[in-house]
């Protein structure tokens, strides 16, 4: 699954633009083309658009998650 939205750095507060690919409970940030993170598991999901990663990020979705598509990231949970 690939979805737009922003993506706080661990420790900061500055938003920035980017993508989000999750593949069998791992996720990859994507930003103007880079990889900013990659393979990093999925702590949490919170109000179906927050997404917190082990390696301090959050991820905050555009468009929030049908319930089939969190349920399927949160199996392991």
């Amino acid at each position: 699954m690939k979805a737009t939205g922003h993506f706080f750095r661990e420790l900061s507060s500055k938003k920035e633009v980017g993508e989000i690919e999750i593949i069998n409970r791992k996720v990859s940030i994507i930003t103007d083309q880079l990889k900013v993170c990659e393979n990093v598991e999925i702590e949490s999901i919170q109000s179906k658009q927050d997404i917190y990663l082990s390696n301090g990020f959050l991820f905050t979705l555009l468009e929030p998650l049908t319930q089939e598509q969190e349920n399927c990231h949160l199996k392991k949970f």
